[in-house]
């Protein structure tokens, strides 16, 4: 798509912005999901390329690496509902993202907010890929930490 779409531009010398998909499986690969990261690492690394091949033709190009969305078709299978299940209370926010929230973040990239931006991989994922949520105390009684478990 990448390649259809940045021909076209480049054949009609309209400049502007494509805005790839990834995945945080492109960095945090799990058991089982060889060919599924391999392609999404190859995804971030193409687009890099491109967006210094295409830079000469004022296009712009960047990724989304995506975490955790909310866009099965419910009801979910009840393998898929228990393991989301299981997931949801280890990520950062606790929650997934929502499809509003994604879109969110390509318009900003397909704007003109975004004109200095242009081979960036921009991680959408509520934090899940810098570490987990624990509900466990997150000190003994360091007192270092008491920011983190005082009442608001």
């Amino acid at each position: 798509m990448t390649q259809s779409a940045a021909e076209n531009m480049i054949h009609h010398s309209t400049a502007g912005r494509i805005v790839n998909i990834s995945s945080g499986a492109a960095i945090k690969g799990g058991c089982g999901s060889t060919a599924y990261a391999s392609s999404r690492a190859a995804v971030e690394s193409f687009s890099r390329v491109a967006a210094i091949e295409l830079a000469p033709y004022g296009i712009l190009l960047n990724t989304m690496r995506l975490g955790l969305f909310d866009t099965q078709q419910k009801p979910l299978p009840p393998h898929m509902k228990a393991q989301l299940e299981a997931r949801i209370p280890t990520l950062p926010l606790q929650r997934p993202g929502t499809a509003q929230e994604a879109v969110n973040v390509a318009m900003f990239l397909a704007s003109n907010l975004s004109s200095y931006m242009s081979g960036s991989v921009v991680t959408v994922d509520g934090a899940s890929s810098v570490g987990t949520f624990s509900n466990r105390p997150v000190v003994d009684d360091d007192p270092r930490y008491e920011w983190l478990t005082e009442e608001p």
